[in-house]
């Protein structure tokens, strides 16, 4: 079902999602074999591919199984959905987000600077800052070599 939603998505545009819930707080799709596949296709077709404020491509797998949310599709629909992440003050959802982002790290790191992020420059109407010498999202979403 997943791969003909996104067929559709990369045919016609708009946005494919499956994000985190109360019954779901690491969403449902697996990070190694559906979402991370889907995302590497989306973004070298020119789309993003979200967690909701983080790329998939750059969440460091911890076990075979691990889920994530996904919200991918044409780069313009899922900045949009991005803003609506950015601008919450949600405390529960900030801290999934940077124990996701760090991976393995997480199980281990106990420290502060654990928590200490980078973001990634995705647009100036999304409320991120300037842009990093070492931007990871390309012109058109994929990810630059």
């Amino acid at each position: 079902s997943m791969v003909a939603d996104v067929h559709r998505t990369l045919q016609y545009g708009g946005i494919f999602g499956y994000p985190a819930d109360n019954k779901n707080p690491d969403g449902k799709l697996r990070l190694l074999y559906e979402a991370a596949p889907m995302a590497f296709l989306v973004e070298q077709a020119g789309g993003l591919a979200l967690t909701g404020k983080h790329r998939i491509m750059e969440i460091p797998p911890v076990s075979v199984h691990q889920r994530v949310p996904c919200i991918l599709g044409s780069r313009g629909d899922v900045l949009e959905m991005r803003r609506y992440y950015v601008e919450s003050q949600d405390p529960e959802l900030m801290l999934r987000c940077q124990i996701r982002l760090q991976g393995a790290q997480a199980l281990d790191d106990s420290s502060e600077e654990f928590f200490r992020l980078e973001s990634v420059f995705l647009g100036e109407f999304n409320g991120d800052s300037l842009p990093h010498n070492d931007e990871s999202i390309g012109e058109f979403g994929g990810a630059n070599p």
